[in-house]
């Protein structure tokens, strides 16, 4: 199963929880129902998807810096956090 989304969906999605976090961060949610949540990525299930409880992963890529054009600027990067919580039934 394949499928993503782009860092201009994530612009202030981090808001929700810290609202000092403007832009500059993003906290995007991956589910199997995301509930009309416009900063979530809702995983496909069944054939092409997973099922609940299966193992997944999850990739990142950093594009190229908009101004130098020569790659990712270092001085961007922040180390990725994942927190996993599962809800009831």
């Amino acid at each position: 199963m394949f499928g993503g989304f782009e860092g201009v969906e994530a612009i202030g999605s981090a808001q929700q929880y810290w609202p000092e976090a403007g832009d500059r961060f993003f906290a995007y949610k991956f589910a199997l129902n995301c509930m009309g949540d416009p900063w979530c990525y809702e995983i496909p299930t069944g054939e092409g998807g997973v099922d609940p409880g299966e193992r997944f992963n999850v990739n990142g890529r950093i594009y190229l810096d908009p101004v130098s054009k020569t790659g990712p600027d270092p001085g961007n990067f922040l180390p990725t956090y994942m927190i996993w919580y599962q809800g009831l039934p």
